[in-house]
């Protein structure tokens, strides 16, 4: 069949005739067309063997054609002659495109027989359609690259969106780290921002991997009934403690992202905000991998972006603070970043947390690609924990070996109290 839905061998002659009378073109069409978009094997091996005169440098006629296809046993005359006679194409592009339309039809029919092998082989449905949606997108990618080319004095400008910006900005189509090294509070920030985002009608996913749902429940109980007072809550928040899913798959040498990755993008499409914390529990790569930091980061950034979302990612922190921990294409990938630290006093000559501060925690803003600036300090006090119970901690004496408790949950202990501990 000549003019079949699948194929055209017409216009495959029409491409490879065009190229044979004018090599040049092969720096433009080689970069859009592969060996596999030719359904005739025989247009195939003319296709590779033009790619291998050129780049070797040698003239791509009959003649030099003839002797590499006769190398390979590929040769035959009648394919050759018929490219030669094949009338010329004009508009090349319509060509190329239609090519690549033929060949992403014959890879979905490909893919439709695995689908149904796959099924016969009683593969769970959850596995089927993420490989599915895995394979399609593949498909979708082998398209053809069309850049657009927008003068630019047509755009109607736009400043960049934010959410909850009056509290902590979030930008909004791309993603944002908050950071902070353990046991600064990234939690509870995370909950009263979910709380604050609600207020606005966004609804907010929220995946703690590390804390179980009632102990979140606690705090989120606290904050609304000792920091946030008032109607806050109206059902637009989901949470989850269920173990975190590995989203990046590692090869040896190679990542690719994972298949869970496209059932989580499914199951989370509903919410404006999605959470994740920590960010390495979902990561499942090298720390400082920047290469695999990069492929993990970008299907997170494409699904931002087409969506309209906000995904958040809470991190570790260096251990001395000052900036985030692993890769810096982690960094590189968010428009902004965050990171929470405690308040401290020097006693004894050692930091430790201020007692007077323990409700309050110090966010700086690291990154700020979209200008979070402009409605928030570079360096700002939230209230993120209860001050009635805010974590105590020990002041340890060197004499005694031991530690002395500050405070109870009735009371918080200011700075004029540690004038009367003893300095030793």
């Amino acid at each position: 069949m000549e003019n079949s839905k699948l194929y055209n061998l017409n216009m495959e002659r029409g491409v490879l005739s065009a190229i044979l009378f004018e090599p040049i073109l092969l720096d433009e069409i080689g970069s859009k067309l592969e060996s596999s978009h030719f359904y005739l094997p025989n247009h195939a091996h003319i296709w590779d063997a033009m790619q291998t005169l050129h780049r070797s440098q040698k003239p791509i006629d009959e003649e030099f054609l003839r002797v590499v296809l006769q190398k390979k046993n590929n040769y035959i005359e009648s394919v050759l002659l018929e490219i030669m006679s094949a009338n010329p194409i004009s508009n090349r592009d319509a060509y190329i495109e239609a090519l690549v339309g033929y060949r992403q039809k014959r890879n979905m029919i490909n893919l439709s027989m695995q689908i149904r092998k796959e099924i016969e082989n009683d593969i769970s449905a959850e596995e089927l359609i993420a490989n599915t949606t895995t394979k399609l997108e593949e498909i979708a990618k082998g398209g053809v690259l069309k850049l657009k080319k927008i003068p630019i004095e047509t755009i109607v400008a736009e400043k960049p969106e934010f959410w909850c910006k009056d509290w902590l900005p979030i930008p909004v189509g791309v993603a944002t780290m908050i950071s902070g090294i353990g046991g600064t509070g990234k939690g509870w920030l995370a909950l009263q921002l979910a709380l604050r985002l609600a207020k606005e009608g966004k609804k907010v996913y929220l995946w703690f991997s590390e804390d179980v749902a009632p102990l979140v429940k606690d705090r989120y109980d606290a904050i609304k009934k000792e920091i946030l007072i008032g109607d806050y809550y109206n059902e637009l928040i989901d949470i989850t403690d269920e173990p975190p899913v590995f989203l990046l798959d590692i090869d040896g040498y190679s990542a690719k992202i994972s298949d869970k990755f496209y059932g989580v993008k499914r199951e989370l499409n509903e919410y404006d905000v999605i959470l994740f914390d920590p960010l390495l529990a979902f990561y499942g790569g090298d720390e400082n991998g920047n290469s695999q930091a990069r492929v993990f980061m970008q299907p997170f950034m494409d699904w931002a972006k087409a969506n309209r979302k906000a995904i958040v990612f809470l991190h570790h922190s260096k251990k001395d603070g000052g900036g985030f921990r692993g890769a810096g294409a982690f960094m590189d990938a968010m428009r902004s970043g965050y990171e929470v630290e405690t308040h401290t006093i020097k006693m004894n000559g050692k930091d430790i947390p201020d007692p007077s501060k323990l409700h309050l925690k110090r966010i700086t803003l690291l990154k700020d690609n979209y200008g979070a600036s402009l409605h928030i300090k570079h360096q700002v006090d939230r209230h993120l924990t209860p001050a009635k119970s805010a974590k105590a901690f020990e002041v340890v004496y060197e004499d005694e070996g031991g530690g002395s408790p500050l405070p109870d949950d009735n009371s918080v202990l200011s700075t004029e109290n540690l004038l009367d501990l003893p300095i030793l």
